[in-house]
């Protein structure tokens, strides 16, 4: 946890926010927290404090796909008065983490609903996006290098070998 406090901790993180609640989010962490048996507890403590931190900024600010359209309109608007095409700016990076082995961030169908989101909203304002990361916590692939079918279909995609329709 000495790492990654926040990330070793998280756990049932919905998306979007009004889709749970701050007080199952944080019991579910402390749930997590009190199986980590390898993990002292005042390092637990201090990972505690940062993320009920977080989730209270993370569900104050009720993110959901509109909050994402109106962020991602800020950029649009910045771009227009630069005269930068909205196709070179590029959304290199986004996710959510998966439950696995290492985490238990958030559970598949949020995590789907945020990356087909955040695709959605990126394209909407005419940005360029690519999902790089392909086998980590945000990947495309679990850990035994399985596709994420519900990933593909969030990224408007189909499973190889699959015909598109």
């Amino acid at each position: 946890m000495k790492d990654e406090p926040i990330y070793r901790a998280l756990n049932d993180v919905p998306w979007p926010a009004r889709a749970g609640t701050l007080d199952a989010t944080l019991a579910a962490v402390r749930a997590r927290m009190r199986a980590d048996t390898a993990t002292s507890d005042a390092d637990k403590a201090a990972a505690y404090a940062v993320t009920e931190t977080k989730m209270k900024e993370y569900f104050a600010a009720d993110p959901d796909r509109g909050y994402l359209d109106r962020n991602l309109a800020d950029i649009r608007t910045w771009a227009d008065l630069y005269g930068v095409a909205p196709r070179r700016i590029l959304m290199g990076e986004f996710g959510a983490l998966r439950s696995d082995a290492r985490y238990v961030a958030s559970r598949a169908p949020d995590r789907a609903r945020y990356i087909r989101d955040v695709r959605e909203a990126a394209e909407a304002a005419g940005f360029a996006w690519a999902f790089w990361n392909l086998f980590d916590g945000l990947g495309l692939m679990d850990d035994a290098h399985r596709i994420d079918p519900a990933i593909i279909a969030a990224l408007g995609l189909t499973m190889p070998g699959t015909a598109r329709r």
